[in-house]
């Protein structure tokens, strides 16, 4: 609720205000219709852009001080932050009449990443933690969790859970459609709760002040892109191994003794072997562009100043940061779910996608299909389910 005085509500239903959009957008498209030269005849005859029409179109622009001075003003500074009004600033200043009555700050933001999943999980985590008694945090404490620590063993999941999922789909063409799909993305930024859950029970999570942002954590694109690449490349090899290794005389003779079993297990030995020699450079990129985190069970110390104002600190690993301190006996990570709203299939129904996930052998992703309004219900009712809802509905 903001501090503009609020509007008179409308007089009529949302199946009116339906109708009058539609008929808006009726009576526009009859406009242009009417207006509509069908005699007129294109520039340019083959679809081809000419450079008379470059030419016209900058005349046109050159004579408009509206566009003289966007050129001016917008070719030097961010487009969202000179074209944002001041008015509705002003007057939209969320002001609400219901608040936690625990705000951790401060207010996170992913900058240029895909991390939402990330930041929506650690918010809710740094919640929990900001209250507990044994850290004795003031209400309004300058605190939160690393963004970056969970972003970068992610990353390193994720590439080994493709590389898997590579060697497992070997014998697959290349052009094969889940072979290809797998490939368009394979370590992107985004995630499931789920995975967070992954992540969590098997890294833990430290304050951000142990591994901060760094410039690929907050610009991620240009990363993202190399450690595609070398993956795809990695894969690539790895198709190349299996094809060799098959083809070799001692996994010929196994298969033809029918010890099937024992050839593909002698076979997928080495491809994980060949597997890590290859991780081992993608961990070397990360570390790179990201800095080099914690390892899950070494020992950390963390300083701090109390509600009290007065010197603390904490010592101890990422794991056990988090099972001191994240998992409340109300807002226990592992015993939260995914809520969706799929009216497509049935109801009180648990799914999963095939092969979606980031810690090979970890915790699927699932989701348990609900009405709307249950999931509106959770909303008012929980505060866990908050980040599901935001995250999985339609």
């Amino acid at each position: 609720m903001g501090t503009a005085p609020s509007r008179p509500a409308p007089d009529f239903t949302e199946k009116r205000r339906v109708q009058v959009a539609m008929a808006a957008q009726a009576k526009d498209l009859a406009d242009s219709l009417a207006t509509l030269d069908m005699n007129a005849v294109a520039t340019s005859r083959n679809g081809s852009l000419e450079r008379a029409l470059l030419e016209d179109w900058e005349y046109v622009a050159a004579k408009d001080p509206v566009i003289s001075l966007s050129r001016t003003i917008l070719s030097h500074t961010d487009i969202s932050t000179s074209l944002l009004k001041r008015t509705p600033v002003v007057n939209d200043t969320f002001v609400f009449n219901t608040a936690l009555p625990f705000i951790p700050q401060p207010i996170t933001n992913q900058q240029s990443s895909g991390r939402c999943w990330l930041f929506s999980s650690t918010n809710v985590l740094r919640y929990t933690i900001a209250q507990h008694p044994g850290l004795g945090l003031a209400p309004d404490a300058k605190f939160q969790l690393s963004q970056s620590y969970l972003f970068f063993y992610d990353k390193l999941e994720k590439s080994n859970y493709y590389l898997e999922n590579s060697i497992e789909l070997a014998d697959k063409e290349l052009d094969d459609r889940l072979v290809q799909y797998l490939s368009a993305a394979p370590l992107n930024d985004g995630g499931q709760w789920d995975m967070v859950v992954n992540l969590l029970e098997r890294y833990g999570v430290v304050p951000q002040p142990i591994y901060p942002e760094s410039y690929s954590s907050s610009n991620s694109g240009r990363m993202d892109s190399l450690l595609t690449t070398k993956l795809r490349e990695h894969a690539l090899r790895l198709r190349k191994l299996d094809q060799a290794l098959r083809e070799t005389e001692w996994h010929v003779n196994l298969v033809n003794q029918d010890k099937v079993d024992q050839a593909t297990e002698a076979r997928l030995g080495v491809l994980r072997k060949k597997k890590e020699d290859f991780l081992r450079e993608i961990y070397t990129m990360l570390t790179v562009c990201l800095g080099v985190p914690p390892s899950p069970t070494e020992k950390f110390t963390w300083e701090y100043f109390d509600k009290d104002k007065k010197a603390r600190s904490w010592t101890g690993t990422p794991v056990e940061f988090y099972k001191a301190f994240a998992e409340g006996a109300k807002n226990k990570p592992t015993d939260a779910f995914s809520l969706i709203n799929d009216p497509r299939n049935a109801h009180d129904a648990l799914y999963t996608v095939d092969r979606l996930g980031n810690v090979w052998g970890g915790k699927p992703v699932r989701y348990v299909n609900t009405t709307s309004e249950r999931m509106k219900q959770a909303v008012v009712q929980v505060f866990y389910p908050l980040y599901h809802i935001a995250l999985c509905s339609p």
